[in-house]
């Protein structure tokens, strides 16, 4: 499918992006964020008990959106509360095979969930579209710039928190973020169905 291009662009100064529009702007993932930072590093039960509140694993998120099926346990505590997500929060593998660092999925329910480890929470600033994040993060050109810093291990690799924060972005008003969010929703809507 054929868009019309922006008129005007300029380089944005990032290798891997090229030139944007000349009105959007180019910033580091931490100046389009609240925080970003690590879940709870509670120990998982075994078995859920009357006490026990789900809490996010690597697994919870392979498919892009949170996964109930794939959910762990801990046990509740009020610090827990700190690790509680919201709608809007992006969580960010930055521990995982090589393949699968930098895998992200965005949470949309209104499900009791709390943040685990392995996976960075990120909580966009109230002037950026959580979807429109989330699918800038999960875009091949982020996603191979997180490969790219990745240090391998046996059978893992993983990115620091510092590098994941440095990430630059093509940041557009956020009028517009709202409507590349929609047209990608309803794209990839049609796409599945297909």
């Amino acid at each position: 499918m054929k868009h019309p291009g922006y008129p005007r662009t300029k380089p944005s100064g990032v290798e891997w992006l090229g030139d944007v529009p000349e009105h959007w702007d180019v910033k580091s993932l931490t100046r389009v964020t609240i925080s970003i930072r690590n879940g709870t590093s509670a120990t998982q039960l075994e078995d859920d008990s009357e006490s026990s509140v789900p809490v996010t694993r690597i697994e919870s998120i392979s498919g892009g959106r949170i996964n109930f099926d794939k959910v762990g346990q801990v046990e509740w505590t009020p610090t827990l509360e700190n690790f509680r997500l919201k709608k809007g929060d992006i969580l960010l593998s930055h521990i995982n095979s090589l393949s699968m660092v930098g895998n992200c999925a965005i949470f949309d329910s209104d499900r009791p969930l709390y943040s685990g480890m392995n996976l960075l929470r990120i909580q966009p600033e109230p002037t950026v579209h959580a979807p429109w994040l989330w699918r800038v993060l999960s875009g091949d050109g982020v996603r191979k710039e997180v490969s790219a810093r990745a240090k391998p291990a046996i059978n893992q690799a993983s990115v620091t928190t510092t590098q994941i924060k440095a990430l630059q972005l093509p940041v557009p008003p956020v009028s517009e973020q709202r409507a590349i969010a929609a047209f990608l929703d309803r794209e990839t809507g049609r796409v599945d169905r297909l």
